[in-house]
């Protein structure tokens, strides 16, 4: 019997904790300049990475 459904979740890798991190200090600032008018797209950009990872680490839930 396998003993895969034991498996230990991963760490996040630094560069995604990184990543994170920068999209959420982008975000602050962009809310707090353009309130809920700020696009994420101008925040993925702001922060150097793309709307994927944006969306990956902040999914919007919809479905």
């Amino acid at each position: 019997m396998s003993n895969l459904s034991k498996t230990v979740p991963r760490k996040p890798r630094t560069d995604a904790l990184r990543n994170r991190e920068r999209i959420l200090d982008v975000a602050k600032k962009a809310f707090t300049r353009f309130g809920t008018e700020a696009s994420l797209d101008y925040i993925a950009k702001q922060a150097g990475v793309g709307v994927g990872t944006l969306y990956r680490h902040f999914p919007c839930g919809t479905p």
